[in-house]
């Protein structure tokens, strides 16, 4: 067998100076894509979701947020109106029309009190817009009434949240400060403490921000703007084929926070709000109202508030090398 042997110079010497500085001005070039690519993509890095460890919705008292000026001002202004004058069925006769708000302190059968009007659970509001009512009692009548609610949008909520995401300041990936983190690794993020929040309008423009260290406070004219149903909340429901407006049947938003965290910035989280594509809205009570048995059935409709939480950030993962 014949063998054949290749050699290749040790080094090669350019002695054209030209040729030598294109030949460098290349390989800078070269290093700095490469470099940059690794310090500003870090495609070591995986996405993953952050962790939603809980939130929490309630709507403001009457004496915040100049909460029962407004829902004052409204009564005044529905209470001409048609709305209020012949109800949800344009009979004067079937219909008591619009609830009265209660003044601070008074209490009687005659008003409504503010908290009669909305329902709380942990990252859910209700608000009510319209409510059908029946009393029946042993031997009498049943008796059924509408009420229309014309000051819903009056009210103010306060929204906060809390998450967490893995501690990887090897990685480069989680570098921030002012944060909490836990003995296992994690680090917790709040509304309440180190994340700013950035509130969107429909067309994703930036509406106004909110530093941390205070909840969320967003007045229901203020939400229902970012939804784009400023103007809805009387208007024909197009969901429903007999279209009622949606004060009677109700409307369901979401209020979505995006968390998407860098290394390069502060925290910062974007609320944004929507309409979802449910019809109805609504939810029951039932109660005994006296010691003779007299039992009342409630149907409510309204505006649902729904909080998501959403978001990634990136760690270090050998499989991405």
């Amino acid at each position: 067998m014949v063998g054949f042997a290749l050699n290749f110079p040790a080094m090669i010497t350019i002695s054209n100076p030209r040729l030598t500085l294109f030949y460098w001005f290349w390989q800078l070039v070269f290093a700095s894509i490469v470099i940059w690519w690794l310090v500003g993509e870090h495609p070591w890095d995986e996405e993953v979701a952050l962790t939603h460890i809980s939130s929490r919705m309630r709507v403001l008292p009457a004496s915040m947020a100049g909460v029962e000026e407004r829902i004052h001002s409204l009564w005044k202004e529905k209470k001409p109106t048609q709305l209020c004058a012949h109800g949800s069925n344009g009979s004067a006769s079937s219909n008591r029309g619009c609830v009265v708000p209660c003044i601070r302190g008074q209490s009687n059968r005659d008003c409504w009190q503010f908290d009669e009007t909305y329902k709380e659970e942990d990252a859910e509001v209700f608000l009510v817009t319209h409510v059908h009512e029946t009393v029946t009692a042993p031997g009498e009548q049943l008796m059924a009434q509408n009420y229309i609610v014309p000051f819903t949008e009056g009210f103010a909520v306060g929204l906060a949240y809390f998450y967490e995401l893995q501690q990887l300041p090897w990685s480069g990936s989680v570098h921030h400060v002012n944060h909490v983190a836990s003995q296992s690794g994690w680090i917790q993020r709040s509304s309440m403490q180190d994340v700013k929040t950035v509130l969107l309008g429909r067309d994703g423009k930036e509406l106004r921000a909110v530093e941390p260290g205070t909840e969320v406070q967003l007045v229901m004219q203020e939400i229902l703007e970012m939804a784009g149903q400023s103007t809805q909340l009387d208007m024909p429901n197009s969901l429903i084929q007999q279209q009622p407006i949606n004060r009677l049947s109700g409307m369901e938003l979401s209020l979505h926070v995006d968390c998407p965290h860098s290394h390069k910035i502060r925290p910062t989280c974007f609320l944004s709000a929507r309409r979802t594509i449910r019809d109805w809205t609504l939810r029951h009570e039932k109660d005994v109202i006296n010691a003779d048995g007299k039992r009342r059935v409630r149907e409510l409709h309204g505006i649902r508030l729904k909080f998501e939480l959403g978001g990634s950030y990136w760690r270090f993962s050998l499989s991405k090398l």
